[in-house]
């Protein structure tokens, strides 16, 4: 699983580098694919990456605290969604994606009503949270 180092993450502050893990498939415009709280272990996209790989690039990291990425340190803070929806914003920053639709609604909002203050370019869509795949 590839993975990129951020100097500073505010979910993890004062460690230096954070490490998020993502996987990635298909070529395309970018979806963005964000677990919730329980990450991939409960619900791990497989069957989204299979079926969406073929019209987008898909990426779906590992936020700090799931997975191979970097652990917390302190537990969830009370602006945990702020806090994630910025460290997103500089994973992608970091694979230089300036746009991108993004699978999971509450963090879309989250990364949208975020990049107003932090100046960052709105998302190119949202998608429901839940996919509906047939075979």
């Amino acid at each position: 699983m590839p993975a990129v180092s951020l100097p500073f993450s505010p979910l993890v502050p004062g460690v230096s580098p954070v490490e998020i893990y993502y996987r990635e498939e298909g070529h395309g415009e970018p979806l963005v694919l964000l677990h919730g709280g329980w990450g991939y272990g409960l619900n791990p996209f497989n069957r989204q990456l299979e079926k969406l790989r073929d019209e987008f690039r898909v990426i779906a990291p590992d936020r700090s605290g799931y997975g191979g990425s970097t652990r917390l340190n302190n537990g969830f803070s009370i602006d945990f969604h702020y806090r994630a929806a910025a460290e997103t914003l500089s994973f992608l920053d970091a694979l230089g994606i300036e746009q991108a639709f993004f699978g999971d609604i509450v963090m879309a909002q989250s990364l949208r009503q975020s990049s107003v203050s932090l100046r960052r370019s709105e998302s190119a869509g949202l998608f429901l949270k839940r996919f509906t795949i047939t075979e």
